[in-house]
């Protein structure tokens, strides 16, 4: 065929298998429902709810899900289009949508039916359109059918005038949930609301768009946190040239880069609580993240950046485009990952890289170290644990439970341990009264002393060892911490342990205690 010929081609009829081949290949329950609100927003909708329907039983599980907008509606011939699979249309580089499939495709990953309910004129008729999977399995074809407002629940028709009046606005109805991981609504409520407040926190932040799930108000979550007063802004890049169309006009990006060193609030959100794993490149396509949290990766073409590292936590940047640069951030057809271009990605790289090595050697500058104060504040609170009614219930042996294990041990060939010296065995009942306040207190008594020892319930930490010089002295409160721990009930241990024989277990226990040491401390010298 010649190009430019006209031709006649013939329709082939769309069977059952695509739709089958689709459901199985399909959105999870955030990734579908974001696609419906895609396509709000491209209806110019500033209102989206979203209503999880549990079901009848005491399970709270969701047996339907609803998506009301306030946006433009439709016409019945729009309507009808909108079930198709694949877009009839050109979309716009402001425009969210892209191949004019997540419409029906995200919905049917969930479940068997879909109904779209809408209201193209203030005032005017609602219309409805239904697909249903078994009725397109049982025909062998793929089709939808006009739905009368007399087949639709009341509940249903009740809902979206409650959201939308008499004014336009669209409703999409998902039931029959059958590719639904069943998920209680309080549950997939809280899930929905971290995926909305990150993927739309531009529209919602720009109060360009209000988005409820039943009932409650999703909150934006940046993850710059670029309009916090502690956040360091490193870069503002606008209209950043990575290439042109095919008409050779030009596509630009823009690129964020912000320091969250100072962000104490980013360690405690959501999307904040690990902060190494939240490192690295967030990608907004058309104001709707479709990639967060991206350092050197091959698969998504990310590469000449960084590995993840705790040095580069602190570290977050955005990338910015318009639908125009598709093609080269080789968005996917569910906007839910990217395969950078490699120019596009060298010429990022360029931008990002020498801000984010500062960024982590401030981090590892600012390494904080713990006070005098802090440690002592940390053996307060340790001491307040150790002396906890959990830990000084111990439980001891009786003097019958005793000779039995020595009677056991004898058997496999090990030398029993001597009682003639232990001290008197209380009743297990009575044992389980003896209340023995710990305290834990730092001491230096030199580098070739035990690392940690006992007087009575008295513990002392050595901070002149070797090992201590070298990861407690100048480490964080976290470690100091951790140190402070393993070290105290190690001594609690070996205190407890001393009460079965004066004689024998405490030599038993200072061997232990300056081999211990001593191995730590050769570590320490190898290290």
């Amino acid at each position: 065929m010649k190009a430019g010929q006209k031709v006649k081609a013939t329709p082939h009829p769309t069977g059952f298998g695509l739709l089958y081949a689709l459901r199985n290949n399909s959105y999870g329950v955030e990734s579908a429902l974001g696609e419906l609100v895609d396509n709000a927003l491209d209806a110019g909708a500033h209102n989206v709810d979203v209503h999880l329907i549990k079901n009848q039983t005491e399970n709270d599980y969701i047996d339907a899900i609803t998506c009301t907008d306030d946006g433009s509606g439709m016409d019945a011939d729009k309507l009808m289009h909108s079930f198709s699979l694949g877009s009839s249309r050109q979309y716009g580089a402001k425009e969210t949508g892209r191949y004019g499939m997540g419409g029906t495709n995200g919905p049917i990953g969930l479940g068997k039916i879909k109904m779209t309910l809408t209201r193209s004129e203030k005032g005017g008729t609602l219309i409805a359109r239904k697909l249903d999977v078994d009725w397109c399995e049982a025909n062998d074809m793929y089709g939808t059918f006009v739905l009368p407002l007399d087949q639709i629940k009341e509940e249903y028709i009740n809902l979206f005038n409650d959201k939308n009046g008499n004014g336009t606005g669209t409703m999409i109805i998902i039931e029959a949930l059958d590719k639904y991981v069943e998920k209680t609504v309080k549950n997939e409520a809280k899930r929905l609301a971290i995926y909305f407040g990150k993927t739309y926190f531009a529209f919602i932040e720009g109060r360009q768009l209000k988005l409820v799930i039943n009932d409650k108000e999703v909150s934006p979550i940046d993850p710059l946190y670029w309009s916090h007063k502690d956040v360091s802004r490193v870069i503002d890049k606008q209209k950043i040239l990575i290439g042109t169309n095919h008409d050779g006009e030009p596509i630009f990006c823009s690129v964020k880069v912000a320091d969250l060193s100072n962000v104490n609030d980013a360690r405690g959100s959501k999307q904040g609580r690990n902060m190494s794993n939240s490192q690295g490149g967030y990608f907004i396509r058309v104001n709707r993240m479709i990639a967060e949290a991206k350092t050197n990766d091959s698969a998504c073409g990310i590469e000449g950046f960084w590995n993840k590292h705790p040095s580069y936590r602190n570290v977050r940047f955005t990338v910015k485009f318009e639908s125009d640069a598709d093609e080269l951030f080789g968005v996917t057809f569910k906007k839910d990952d990217i395969r950078l271009d490699p120019t596009v990605a060298a010429i990022l790289a360029k931008i990002i890289n020498p801000a984010a090595r500062d960024i982590s050697a401030r981090t590892n500058a600012a390494k904080g170290k713990a006070s005098a104060e802090s440690k002592q504040n940390s053996l307060s609170d340790l001491t307040k644990k150790i002396n906890s009614e959990p830990m000084k219930k111990i439980r001891k042996k009786s003097s019958e439970e005793n000779n039995k294990t020595s009677q056991s041990t004898s058997s496999d060939n090990v030398v029993p341990i001597s009682r003639e010296k232990s001290h008197k065995t209380l009743p297990v009942e009575q044992v389980e009264q003896v209340e023995s306040e710990y305290s834990i207190e730092i001491e230096s008594i030199g580098s070739m002393n035990s690392i940690a020892r006992n007087v009575g319930y008295k513990i002392y930490l050595n901070s002149d060892h070797p090992w201590m010089g070298e990861h407690y002295n100048d480490a964080s409160d976290s470690t100091v911490m951790a140190i402070q721990s393993l070290l105290s009930v190690f001594e609690k241990t070996a205190i407890e342990l001393g009460e079965w024989d004066q004689d024998f277990m405490n030599k038993a226990i200072e061997q232990l205690r300056k081999n211990y040491s001593d191995n730590l401390a050769r570590m320490t010298r190898l290290a």
